[in-house]
């Protein structure tokens, strides 16, 4: 299974959320791929010093890829979870990951915003379904602060269209 966290958004929470998914299935003792498709490398970090740290890497390998090649390129992994750490504002990288995945998770923040922003990554799930048929993508909020409005009932008559739900 391909999981891939996107935002065309900076700073959501996307490479915290992938390390955390796929340090978390690999402590299940499944094999994973983690993939880091964003230029800046966090995720390939993480990985080093998770491994410096704890002596092991377990079943969990790490690449970057940032090439709009991502879908084929995975195309023969024998992992059993790939998980894609995304970049802000590659479009054609998101949509080469898009491709690769069974499933898209889309961090956002409880905030104006970060809603507004959203809609180009949601477009572009949208887009891969009616194309190719069912592609699971789900908004997964990524903060939770106090004092803050909930924007869950604005969210969804946003999300309509996009067919993405919370």
């Amino acid at each position: 299974m391909t999981i891939a966290i996107l935002n065309s958004k900076g700073g959501v929470g996307k490479t915290t959320i992938t390390t955390t998914l796929a340090g978390t299935l690999q402590e299940r003792g499944y094999a994973v791929l983690l993939v880091d498709a964003d230029p800046q490398g966090s995720a390939v970090a993480w990985h080093h010093r998770r491994a410096e740290a704890e002596r092991k890497s377990g079943h969990l390998a790490c690449v970057q890829i940032t090439r709009t090649t991502l879908d084929r390129d995975l195309a023969s992994t024998n992992a059993d979870y790939v998980v894609i750490d995304g970049s802000a504002r590659l479009e054609k990288l998101s949509v080469s990951a898009i491709k690769a995945a069974d499933v898209v998770l889309i961090p956002v923040q409880p905030s104006v915003l970060d809603l507004w922003d959203v809609s180009g990554t949601a477009a572009l799930v949208k887009a891969r379904q009616q194309a190719h048929g069912a592609l699971p993508g789900r908004l997964l909020w990524s903060v939770a602060r106090s004092r803050v409005p909930c924007w869950r009932r604005r969210w969804k008559r946003r999300s309509a269209p996009w067919g993405c739900r919370c």
